[in-house]
């Protein structure tokens, strides 16, 4: 095994070279699932999702604006949020910038050259119950009054201003908005704790909480994953521990395990850095499936009292899961490519460390009492057994016609009843409704606002509106003060100034903060524009993306889906070319068993009514991988001591990946439910081929050999 210990030293020195430089650029993973696939629109959804990812609003419900503002304060002042508009600093921010703001109903008029018009609803104005918010010695016609009054409803019909917050009436019902920008996950987290108990005893029968926006579901299914992880991670651990020192009656196993795992993982890491410099997440949850490949190894290496013993099967095994995993290499799909080589390099190094390791300690395995097949199992009990799984597994395959494949985005998040709830009232109150988004893509920020313009979209420039329109909107004052100046004069005593030296408001260098919150909402990037926009609205600009967020993840996941299915397909072909190389006329014995578990499994998830999604289908891949070593352990060595620890690895699987099954974080489960009724048919079809082969050598001849080959393999000979 000298050369095997010299090869895995050059992969850990290679794989620490490779993580070391990445250290050195600076370690990064990609956590985005936007990111799994590269759709024709998946860029700007990820620029959009990065932009808005700290962002959440908080609805207020109840029978009072008075008491909503109340809550909405309390609110501020706990978490620190501070969302409410003052608009007084506004007003005085606003002052030395007014030359261009003029509201679009009155642009129009002014466009259309209806001065008369404008002139005499601004007389009315001015004679009105409501005082002008600005200066009239600069402004005489009030049109930056008539900009700021109209500024809000413009942006939202339906809404108001109520003390700083965005509020709204349907029906007896007051809603009140608070946009929370640049939240931290932890601060979201106390949020919602909050709002679901409807925020102590003070908000109790006043109003109701809810939360919206991504950073709540960030932070909602961090925190339900890292409780989840930790506590099945322990539970998982316990039992994989527990099950080896059933099998060897001893805790020297240990050392070997943690160390084959640990090398794994990474010389695993150390290629996916090496050839990817930002791999996703979802990889290194996928790699999970290389702890039961290492188990695989370590037990029958030290079962056969060294890997020596059991060579030719081990290296069987590893060359079957390469194939299986290797067709992922040449998928269109980058996330693919990266559990490919995550999961193959790992798998050599377990490999590698496995021949690598000196058994010390190790000594073959023994089983006390053993029941040698044939010569104690009854024909009755081996009936028996034959029709219980002949039964199990017809009504299995019966589920068949019931799977359902699934690309929509609640297969794979479920944000729970609250963040649901909430969601759905503020998309009810939301006036522009559908779900879409337009996505301007200008070289700078008054490049995106003239596009936005153009289009005639309600966004960043009905608060702000770009430098070039509040330059024509200065000349088209100019020209109301050459034909109505003077008669406005006579009629209001107010005079027109003779020069307007005020500047022009720039959406890019805003010092007031709450106009500061309103660009970042509509700018989260600094140059583009996102904002809702009305169903059916369409652009021929090449700078303008209309995204349909929904659409697109189920677009990307169903593609993610043709993809996986496709490789299985290919790689099932190579399986089968390897195992006729491998077992010439018996491969079919070997594939039978894959092919069972497949659809076996698939009925069980019909059955269950699990979804056949993209991620449940990349499990087929470690099903195929581990259900072939498996059937190889037992049809290489047909004793009760391979039985033994094909049963006891097979545990250990199912230990480590079953407990995925009760997270509720739909991915995971779905993964869980999958890898547990996969294994679990693998193991029984490498089972009954073995029972099978057994029966067909029940000679005297065969059994007497049989029990020679037993009593070797117990001198570890």
């Amino acid at each position: 095994m000298k050369t095997a210990r010299i090869v895995l030293a050059v992969l850990i020195a290679l794989a620490g070279a490779a993580l070391a430089w990445r250290v050195y650029e600076g370690l990064r993973v990609e956590t985005d699932v936007i990111a799994l696939v590269e759709t024709e629109h998946s860029g700007s959804l990820m620029e959009l999702a990065a932009g808005r990812a700290r962002q959440g609003q908080l609805l207020l419900e109840g029978g009072d604006e008075e008491r909503l503002v109340k809550v909405a304060n309390v609110l501020s002042e706990q978490f620190k949020l501070n969302t409410a508009v003052d608009f007084q600093k506004t007003l005085r921010y606003l002052a030395p910038y007014t030359r261009g703001l003029v509201s679009a109903e009155t642009r129009e008029l002014l466009r259309a050259g209806k001065y008369k018009d404008v002139a005499n609803a601004s007389a009315a104005r001015l004679f009105g119950p409501v005082p002008p918010l600005f200066s009239v010695k600069d402004d005489p016609f009030l049109l930056a009054t008539d900009y700021a009054m109209s500024m809000q409803s413009n942006l939202a019909p339906g809404w108001s201003l109520k003390d700083g917050y965005p509020v709204c009436e349907r029906g007896d019902r007051h809603f009140l908005l608070m946009q929370c920008g640049d939240l931290s996950l932890e601060k979201a987290e106390k949020i919602m704790q909050g709002a679901e108990r409807v925020y102590g005893s003070f908000a109790a029968g006043v109003a109701k909480i809810w939360c919206c926006g991504p950073v709540f579901h960030t932070a909602r299914s961090t925190s339900r994953a890292k409780r989840e992880i930790n506590v099945l991670s322990v539970i998982s651990v316990v039992l994989v521990a527990l099950l080896g020192w059933m099998l060897f009656r001893s805790w020297r196993f240990a050392p070997q395990l943690l160390a084959t795992v640990g090398v794994a993982f990474f010389v695993a890491a150390g290629a996916l850095f090496a050839v990817f410099p930002r791999p996703h997440v979802i990889t290194f949850v996928f790699g999970v499936t290389l702890i039961g490949l290492a188990v695989d190894y370590v037990y029958h290496s030290r079962s056969a009292g060294g890997a020596g013993r059991v060579l030719k099967p081990l290296t069987q095994s590893l060359a079957t899961s390469l194939v299986c995993f290797a067709t992922l290499l040449f998928a269109d799909i980058s996330a693919m490519r990266q559990m490919a080589l995550f999961t193959m390099a790992g798998l050599a190094g377990a490999y590698l460390c496995a021949l690598a390791w000196r058994p010390k300690h190790a000594k073959p395995c023994t089983c006390i009492g053993e029941i040698h097949g044939d010569e104690q199992l009854g024909k009755r009990a081996k009936g028996l057994l034959q029709v219980i799984v002949s039964v199990l597994v017809l009504v299995a395959m019966c589920g068949i016609c019931r799977v359902k494949v699934s690309f929509e985005p609640s297969a794979f998040y479920s944000p729970g009843k609250f963040l649901a709830e909430g969601e759905k009232r503020l998309f009810e109150l939301n006036p522009m409704g559908g779900g879409k988004f337009a996505y301007i893509k200008g070289k700078t920020l008054q490049e995106s606002l003239e596009i936005e313009e153009a289009l005639g979209l309600r966004g960043l420039s009905t608060v702000i509106p770009s430098l070039k329109r509040q330059r024509e909107n200065a000349a088209l004052v100019e020209k109301l003060k050459e034909n109505e100046g003077k008669a406005y004069t006579e009629l209001t005593g107010l005079k027109m100034p003779l020069e307007d030296k005020r500047g022009f408001l720039d959406a890019e260098h805003v010092e007031n903060e709450s106009l500061k919150k309103i660009v970042r909402t509509f700018s989260p990037r600094g140059d583009e524009i996102v904002m809702p926009c009305p169903e059916g609205f369409a652009s021929s600009d090449p700078r303008v993306v209309v995204l349909d967020p929904r659409q697109t993840a189920k677009g990307m996941f169903a593609r993610l889906f043709i993809s996986a299915g496709k490789l299985f397909y290919i790689s099932l072909a190579a399986l089968a070319v390897l195992l006729i190389v491998f077992f010439r006329k018996k491969f079919f014995d070997y594939m039978s068993g894959v092919g069972g578990a497949v659809l076996c499994t698939m009925g069980m998830l019909g059955w269950l009514g699990i979804p056949l999604t993209c991620f449940t289908l990349l499990c087929f891949f470690v099903m195929a991988g581990l259900g072939l070593d498996y059937v190889i352990f037992h049809r290489s060595k047909p004793v009760p001591e391979t039985q033994r620890t094909v049963l006891y690895s097979f545990l250990s699987s199912l230990a480590g990946f079953g407990m995925l099954a009760f997270t509720e974080f739909p991915v995971t489960r779905g993964m869980g439910v999958t890898l547990a009724f996969g294994l679990f048919f693998a193991y029984l079809y490498s089972f009954d081929e073995f029972f099978r082969r057994r029966r067909v050598t029940s000679s005297p001849e065969a059994g007497k050999q049989g029990r020679t080959n037993n009593s070797n393999a117990s001198r570890g000979e």
